[in-house]
C-alpha cells in the first residue's frame, strides 16, 4: 500500500509539471501569434491597431479593445488573429493560460524599441520597465507573477 501511495504521489507531481509546462508553451505560442498579427496589421495599414498618437503604449486588460477589434476584424474585414477572448473590464480581452490578460506593447514612436511600463491590477503590483528591441512585444505574468522566471515574454525564446 505504501508503494502505491508513493507512486501515486510521484505521478501527481509529474502530471502537475507537465500541465505547467504545457501552459507555458501555449502562452509562448499565443504571444508570438499576437506579435505576428500586430506586425501584419502594421504592414497592411502603416500604423498599429488603435494607434492615436506617437507615444509607445502598454496595453493591459483594460485597454485590449484598442487593438483587438482591428486584429479580429480589420478595416477591410481581414482577420489577423484568431484566439479565444473573454469579457473584461474594457471589452473583450485575450487571456493567457492562467486567465490573466496579456500585456501588449507596440512601438508607436517608430524608434525600433518597445517599452513595457506600469503595473497590472490583475496581479500583485510588479513594476515593469523593459526595453525590447522589437516593434511589438507581448508578455504574460505566467504561473507566478511575483517570480520573473515564470513570466512569458515574446522576445525571449
Amino acid at each position: 500500500m505504501g508503494i502505491m501511495l508513493l507512486l501515486a504521489g510521484v505521478l501527481v507531481t509529474a502530471v502537475r509539471g507537465a500541465v505547467r509546462s504545457a501552459r507555458g508553451r501555449r502562452a509562448e505560442t499565443e504571444a508570438q501569434a499576437i506579435v505576428r498579427a500586430l506586425k501584419s496589421y502594421r504592414a497592411a495599414y502603416g500604423l498599429w491597431p488603435g494607434q492615436t498618437n506617437a507615444c509607445d503604449v502598454t496595453l493591459d486588460g483594460d485597454r485590449h479593445g484598442l487593438f483587438l477589434a482591428g486584429l479580429t476584424n480589420g478595416p477591410r474585414g481581414e482577420v489577423f488573429l484568431v484566439l479565444p477572448t473573454r469579457a473584461g473590464e474594457g471589452g473583450r480581452v485575450i487571456t493567457d493560460p492562467w486567465d490573466r490578460p496579456y500585456l501588449v506593447a507596440m512601438d508607436w514612436e517608430g524608434d525600433g524599441c518597445t517599452a513595457f511600463t506600469g503595473t497590472s491590477r490583475c496581479v500583485p503590483p510588479v513594476v515593469i520597465c523593459t526595453n525590447v528591441a522589437d516593434t511589438a512585444a507581448v508578455m504574460s505574468w505566467g504561473s507566478n507573477p511575483s517570480d520573473r522566471r515564470c513570466w512569458v515574454q515574446s522576445w525571449r525564446r
